[in-house]
């Protein structure tokens, strides 16, 4: 593929300059970016890196999949934002390149073992079904806030066997202050309107996530690094090829790019499901009707999720639908040519789950919540890469197997107990972060639907 003179065809330029991507205070970037992708095609030039380097759509499922395999030879991570990124993530698996990325994903890739994953399937379903025993009937939540401090209740117990009590409260203060200050920052960056109290805000909430986690590594060490059974266990006894194993600060890195990736990205999608379904009733009834038929008032086990085939399928849609992680990104080490066009060394090239997720080629009227249309191994039959919701290739997310156990048996523990009503109101807006997230919260309503708990 790499070819050491420029390909015939040069990368087209959208020539309004207000058809950038953006955020609050510039365009939206939902909205331009698929709007790039259908006027240009599937390959096109958006914008400059910090750097000064092309930025370009990629919007080709296979042009995706080749980025994402070829992650480590003609591409790197290339993470945008560096100042950003590198205080909320440090050198961890999200972030580092190269030799050491490599030794840290082969030192932390046995704490993701399917066997280990497994055993934790007990911890999620106890953990909402305590969550279930505490809503009380026709009570109004914020659900969005609820789903937060569940998964972050079982990514702190499978992490650390820690049950957080009193600690959370002050945790999930620095996270919603530190998700806040990233939404102005990267509005910032993408042309709208400056705010430099957000770099101190960010700052700040960064380090109080740090100390958190510092402070739960530091009691593990005291207490001798007995094996607890939980992934921080297989952490501190991990070692690379020349029996190392990894420092104070490598364990605070990679405790805390799993942390946020653990809980965050499942909470949102937990949301968006109930929003979604609380607007289909008829995909609720059938949900309810499966988990009515399949469970018969108990609560689900990790033995039940083969045959909670539509739950599942709520949950995929709901990824495809409004995906947790939106874009992502890589940058070329070298020139190369890309689906005919010719790709300068240090080009940035987006891929958005967003934009694809909504193409029309792969789904029919994409715009639709349907649970249905992933029946028939639609998966299977779509490119690979039209449905990418933990990335791919080398780096695909470590805690993939996680996600995918976690949410559907979340999802149904809640939804066999309760219906979740969103409340009425002004429409839902999505905030554009790292993640999309419903700004100011999801208020719904609890209906009781029977079982043990009612």
């Amino acid at each position: 593929m790499t070819q050491p003179h420029p390909a015939p065809h040069t990368l087209p330029l959208p020539p309004r300059p207000e058809a950038r991507p953006g955020g609050e205070g510039a365009a939206n970037p939902l909205e331009t970016l698929p709007a790039l992708a259908r006027a240009y095609g599937d390959l096109v030039l958006i914008g400059k890196t910090e750097e000064g380097a092309p930025m370009c759509l990629v919007s080709d499922p296979h042009l995706i999949e080749f980025i994402h395999v070829q992650t480590g030879r003609l591409f790197d991570k290339g993470y945008q934002n560096a100042a950003i990124n590198t205080l909320l993530f440090g050198n961890g698996l999200v972030t580092s390149e190269g030799d050491f990325w490599l030794r840290q994903r082969r030192m932390v890739q046995p704490a993701f073992h399917r066997e280990r994953i497994q055993a934790y399937g007990e911890v999620m379903v106890d953990a909402a079904r305590r969550y279930v025993e505490g809503v009380r009937p026709g009570e109004t939540r914020d659900v969005h806030s609820d789903m937060m401090h569940l998964t972050l209740d079982i990514i702190t117990k499978t992490l650390f066997d820690l049950e957080m009590g009193e600690r959370a409260e002050p945790f999930e203060r620095a996270m919603n202050d530190m998700f806040e200050a990233d939404v102005l920052l990267r509005s910032a960056l993408r042309g709208g309107e400056e705010h430099p109290e957000a770099f101190a805000a960010f700052q700040d909430a960064t380090s109080r996530i740090d100390r958190f986690v510092a402070d739960l590594i530091r009691e593990r060490r005291a207490e001798g690094g007995e094996d607890r059974g939980d992934l921080l266990s297989t952490l501190l006894a991990a070692q690379d090829d020349e029996r190392r194993g990894m420092t104070d600060q490598q364990l605070l890195d990679e405790a805390k790019n799993l942390i946020m990736a653990g809980h965050e990205t499942t909470a949102n999608t937990l949301t968006w499901a109930w929003w979604l379904l609380s607007r289909h009733p008829e995909a609720e009834q059938h949900l309810h009707g499966e988990l009515d038929r399949e469970l018969g008032g108990r609560v689900p086990t990790l033995a039940d999720l083969p045959r909670l085939t539509y739950t599942t399928q709520v949950v995929q849609e709901a990824m495809r639908v409004i995906p947790p992680v939106w874009t992502v990104g890589r940058r070329a080490r070298a020139d190369l040519e890309l689906g005919g066009h010719f790709i300068p060394a240090g080009t940035a090239l987006v891929m958005s789950q967003w934009v694809v997720h909504h193409d029309p080629r792969w789904y029919d009227a994409p715009e639709e919540f349907r649970p249905g249309r992933w029946a028939g191994d639609l998966e299977k039959r779509n490119p690979r890469y039209a449905f990418f919701p933990f990335g791919g290739g080398p780096r695909v997310c470590i805690g993939e197997n996680f996600a995918r156990m976690e949410a559907p048996l979340l999802l149904a523990t809640i939804a066999s107990r309760h219906a979740v009503r969103v409340v009425p109101g002004p429409p839902v807006e999505i905030e554009t972060a790292i993640t999309l997230r419903p700004r100011g919260g999801l208020r719904a309503t609890f209906e009781p639907r029977g079982g043990e708990t009612a």
